[in-house]
């Protein structure tokens, strides 16, 4: 259970590591490069068991904020010893079904998001009942421990979106657009109350399809071109 803890830490720091390398131009670069060459050796860094770890996600096709954190456990997955099982669906209850076929395979642990709780209730209670520990990430903090988890990795997304709208109020901001990346998101919902509820002036959200940066810029510029109110995105 302990070490079930950690990997999932030490996956998620892989994934943010893998993420800042593009930012340096010389150490992020070089530590990448040692990073890459100690993943193609193919050898462990321990010499313990070999578990089996399901990451079932939320991602649609082509969300290069997802490929950043499969990189990132994958490269965990194989410095610790453990085989590694990667799945997503944006559909909910494909994702289910994902989380149920992990548990089929009887996994040793389950990491999973939680953008659409409720449809993953029933698979996450089945994980439990099978004895296999779930830690929750990214979206899903105010379920996951109703859900049976061990714990949660990320931030609270109300506390997120009222810190925004404290922000808005201190720059002297009106009229704010909340951009939801994903329908159906109950992390994106969240963050927009939490704005809603601290900023001062008015809130309005805006819809658009993430996994197509060409339509998310085309939807928001039509929005700041028909309402000339909007001073913050």
């Amino acid at each position: 259970m302990a070490r079930f803890r950690t990997w999932v830490g030490i996956a998620l720091a892989g994934a943010l590591s893998v993420s800042l390398a593009g930012c340096s131009s010389t150490g992020g670069k070089r530590a990448e490069d040692a990073r890459k060459a100690a993943s193609a050796e193919g050898r462990a860094a321990v010499n313990t068991p070999r578990w089996t770890f399901a990451m079932v996600t939320h991602s649609g096709d082509g969300d290069t904020f997802w490929d950043i954190v499969q990189s990132g456990a994958e490269q965990a997955a194989v410095k610790d010893n453990i085989n590694f099982l990667y799945s997503h669906d944006d559909e909910a209850q494909q994702q289910a079904q994902l989380v149920n076929a992990a548990i089929d395979k009887k996994v040793d642990g389950i990491i999973v998001t939680l953008a659409k709780p409720d449809a993953m209730r029933s698979a996450l209670a089945r994980a439990h009942k099978a004895g296999i520990p779930v830690i929750t990430v990214n979206s899903g903090s105010e379920e996951s421990k109703e859900f049976g988890a061990l714990t949660h990795v990320g931030q609270d997304e109300t506390i997120a979106g009222e810190a925004v709208g404290q922000e808005l109020n201190e720059r002297g901001r009106k009229q704010a657009i909340c951009v939801l990346h994903e329908q159906g998101n109950v992390g994106h919902e969240q963050r927009c109350d939490g704005v809603e509820k601290t900023f001062d002036g008015k809130v309005q959200r805006l819809y658009v399809n993430g996994t197509s940066m060409p339509d998310v810029q085309s939807a928001i510029e039509a929005k700041l071109q028909t309402d000339k109110s909007v001073d913050a995105v």
